[in-house]
């Protein structure tokens, strides 16, 4: 998927996104906008604010999903 594409659909806030990266699970949970975007991976997670910080939080390995995305499965 292409960064924008998954930069839309998050900041739609119409359903969870589920994904695999690096043989570990992962799910994006938009529950408002700029209030609660809970970022999951592995055993890690973080909420967050925006579309922007999800993007943007080092969150693979260091990397972000700006850096990954169109290496993740999403399912």
């Amino acid at each position: 998927m292409k960064k924008q594409a998954l930069h839309s659909l998050i900041s739609s806030f119409v359903k969870d996104i589920e994904f695999q990266f690096d043989g570990k699970r992962g799910l994006i949970m938009p529950l408002a906008q700029d209030e609660n975007i809970t970022l999951c991976y592995g055993d890690d997670d973080v909420v967050l604010k925006t579309t922007d910080e999800v993007m943007q939080y080092p969150m693979f390995n260091g990397r972000s999903l700006n850096d990954v995305c169109e290496l993740v499965l999403f399912t």
